[in-house]
Formats: C-alpha cells, sequence, structure tokens
C-alpha cells in the first residue's frame, strides 16, 4: 500500500527535480480512544518509515481529529 507513493517520490519526483528538497505531507487521525489510533494509523507510521531514509526528505504529519 506503501510502495506506490514511494516508489512516485524516488523514482519520479525526485529524479525530475534533483537539487530540491522534497516535502511530503501526511494525514494522521487522532481518534477518542487509544485502540482506535492504533487501527487507523499504521499506514501513516510505515509511510514515515520508508521516506525518511534521504536528508533532503522534509516529513510533515498534519493531524486529523475524528
Amino acid at each position: 500500500m506503501i510502495f506506490p507513493i514511494v516508489k512516485f517520490v524516488v523514482s519520479q519526483f525526485e529524479e525530475r527535480y534533483r537539487e530540491t528538497y522534497t516535502t511530503v505531507i501526511i494525514p494522521a487521525f487522532v481518534t477518542r480512544n487509544w485502540w482506535e489510533g492504533l487501527l487507523h494509523n499504521q499506514t501513516t507510521l510505515f509511510l514515515k518509515t520508508a521516506l525518511r531514509a534521504k536528508k533532503s526528505r522534509v516529513i510533515t504529519t498534519v493531524r486529523y481529529y475524528l
């Protein structure tokens, strides 16, 4: 599920714009109960981990309150 996004950022966007910083904005759901957060935000954690490998990337998480 995260591989198409990582592939786009690495192979299409960063190869085209090599000398720029890349900002990736990732939504994170803030739920009322802690166990709901475990269910909804797993993709966010995996995506942040996969995209942090390069220093020219800025990963920003935007919280959405449910």
